[in-house]
């Protein structure tokens, strides 16, 4: 139905900064597995797409399977767990049969919660991987039109993937150890430049220049070594402009060693508009001095003006 994205496209095009809520929603009878499956699979999708408030009518039953689809989040082991953090992109080779959600989160971000809801009334076989293996036994938690929430054994990786059995008509939360993040390094000085530009998509013959940014597509440059950055430089403070949006949407720009990008909004973009906003931009914590950027445009294309006017090293 697209139909978040397309609440949150209108509000960046006409009404920045107004929060987004679904109130008032139910999807059936707290003890059928279906509403359950619904209301679980719901909040995942309600985390993914950043809505700010929801509010479900009414509180569900207690000892309920819908109870169990809050509890999948808020306290599944029994002793106060959660599922916090940041969500991360995640695809499923039938959404249809199975819904696959994700979250990375925990001390230090090294814990993948990975939220699986096998909605055929048949079981469902399914194998999950993320960039770089996974390496670390997981944990599993499970409800379904039979059982209520609780432990349901572990699943150790095999080649760098988990290899899960999802009952019918069940929700699955995977909890993986994933390895240490470095931590980026530290700034201790500013370093001011005369305005210099970087990077001008709209300039096609140029070093750094196009093509536009293509919507859902993240492009990666290397912005060291230009205008006097050194290869030493960990950020950049620049302004960004983006002109000649065909459709409504947001910028991210974040460093190109992440895997995927945040849920953070750099510059908001507005049909057939021109729009500039400061920012400081990350660069990859490896030292190649690569920064991402990415728009989330329902399609169409945009370009994209940075001009440096300092740095940290």
């Amino acid at each position: 139905m697209y139909l978040i994205p397309r609440m949150k496209a209108w509000i960046a095009a006409h009404y920045p900064g107004t929060r987004l809520a679904i109130s008032e929603y139910n999807w059936g009878s707290d003890d059928g597995i279906s509403g359950a499956l619904a209301q679980a699979e719901a909040l995942a999708i309600f985390g993914r797409e950043g809505v700010d408030l929801a509010t479900r009518w009414v509180a569900p039953a207690d000892s309920s399977k819908t109870e169990d689809a809050f509890l999948l989040y808020l306290n599944y082991d029994g002793a106060g767990a959660q599922v916090k953090g940041d969500s991360v992109r995640t695809t499923s080779a039938n959404v249809d049969a199975v819904g696959a959600y994700a979250v990375r989160g925990g001390a230090g971000g090294n814990t993948l919660y990975v939220l699986l809801f096998n909605k055929d009334t048949a079981a469902q076989t399914t194998a999950v991987s993320v960039a770089g293996g996974l390496t670390q036994t997981a944990q599993l938690y499970r409800f379904s039109g039979a059982a209520r929430l609780a432990a349901a054994g572990t699943a150790t990786p095999a080649g760098g993937s988990l290899t899960l059995a999802l009952p019918a008509r069940s929700a699955t939360l995977a909890v993986v150890a994933l390895p240490a993040v470095a931590p980026p390094p530290v700034a201790t000085s500013f370093h001011t430049t005369a305005p210099c530009r970087v990077l001008d998509t709209r300039n096609a013959n140029g070093p750094l220049g196009g093509p536009a940014l293509v919507a859902g597509v993240r492009r990666d440059f290397v912005l060291t070594g230009t205008c006097g950055i050194p290869s030493t430089a960990v950020s950049i403070s620049a302004n960004l402009t983006v002109t000649g949006s065909s459709v409504a949407g947001s910028l991210v720009a974040f460093p190109a060693d992440l895997a995927q990008a945040p849920l953070a909004n750099t510059l908001c973009l507005r049909p057939g508009g021109t729009r500039a906003n400061n920012a400081v931009l990350l660069l990859a914590h490896d030292g190649s001095g690569r920064v991402a950027f990415a728009n989330d445009m329902s399609s169409g294309s945009a370009h994209l003006i940075v001009d440096v006017n300092g740095w940290w090293e």
